[in-house]
């Protein structure tokens, strides 16, 4: 069997009325991959294939803005010559 690796939701999480129930679900994916990799640097196509883009750019978007604001995750971009390389994600709370 292979390994398995799972995120987690908080008590805080589950009851902070400003985080939408896309923003939960995403938290718990992007800890997976932290618990699994030691870092996040996910694009946003990725994360929607994650979810089998059964989820618009708009709506992940939107979640990982509310994750941010409300402190439970902070983005970075990382550019190089004034271009984008790549996104960390990192896990706050």
């Amino acid at each position: 069997m292979g390994e398995f690796i799972t995120g987690f939701y908080t008590a805080e999480l589950l009851q902070d009325p400003n985080l939408t129930s896309t923003a939960q679900i995403i938290y718990v994916v992007l800890t997976t991959i932290n618990n699994q990799y030691r870092y996040i640097n996910i694009s946003n196509d990725m994360l929607l294939q994650t979810f089998g883009h059964n989820m618009s750019e708009h709506t992940l978007q939107r979640a990982l803005a509310l994750l941010e604001k409300y402190g439970y995750i902070k983005r970075e971009i990382i550019t190089e010559s004034g271009h984008q390389n790549e996104r960390i994600i990192t896990i706050l709370k």
